[in-house]
């Protein structure tokens, strides 16, 4: 089993928990400190794909927040 096997099946496992969407959450809100407003929709991009590439769906949480 390759690393990119074991982070992929790590991130099934946190997702199942319904810890996934709370570390994406930290992970988003720690990019848009680090970047200027004007790319905080790149952010939002990053975390769609991120959401649809596994399977996490945090929409409910993402419409608050704009």
């Amino acid at each position: 089993m390759g690393i990119f096997d074991d982070a992929k099946n790590k991130a099934a496992e946190a997702a199942q928990d319904g810890k996934l969407d709370d570390h994406l959450d930290k992970a988003e809100d720690f990019a848009k400190d680090k970047v200027g407003e004007e790319h905080h929709d790149k952010v939002d991009g990053a975390r769609d794909k991120i959401d649809g590439a596994l399977g996490s769906n945090n929409d409910d949480n993402k419409e608050e927040d704009r």
